[in-house]
């Protein structure tokens, strides 16, 4: 297990103050994801770095569009150097759920990050199996229904 830094939310100002707001507050996680689709290949200013690619972007904005269950806690959607999408869900002061999409092999790493003794549980989602993004949200729904 371990935390693991994210980068910065994409901003079509780079010189824009680093914020917790997603790129357009309050978009579905398809719409965060389809605005990816402009991200220029150096878009990232410490290192090189990969645009995602639009053709998955299309497909992963398709799936959450698909299922990822309507009651379960928004994402907040960015870009990752390596050309991969992370999705964030801040559930409550305590609990953060990370999931980073490799669009090439189409499967998920997510953590489940405990701030408070700095754990995280991790596992790998097969995107291409049946409900795998509803059984993200379904997890989603869960861990938000138990922090209150």
């Amino acid at each position: 297990m371990r935390l693991r830094e994210t980068t910065a939310a994409y901003r079509t100002d780079r010189d824009a103050e680093h914020t917790d707001q997603p790129i357009a507050a309050g978009a579905s996680a398809a719409a965060q994801i389809r605005m990816l689709k402009n991200i220029p290949a150096d878009w990232h200013h410490d290192e090189s770095s990969n645009a995602p690619d639009p053709d998955g972007l299309e497909w992963l904005a398709g799936r959450f569009e698909q299922d990822y269950p309507a009651n379960a806690p928004p994402a907040y959607i960015f870009p990752n150097p390596e050309g991969t999408v992370t999705a964030l869900w801040k559930i409550d002061a305590e609990i953060q759920v990370e999931v980073e999409f490799n669009l090439d092999t189409r499967t998920a790493e997510r953590w489940i990050h405990s701030v408070s003794n700095l754990t995280a549980q991790y596992d790998v989602v097969d995107l291409n199996t049946a409900n795998s993004l509803k059984n993200i949200g379904a997890r989603n729904v869960e861990l938000a229904a138990a922090s209150c």
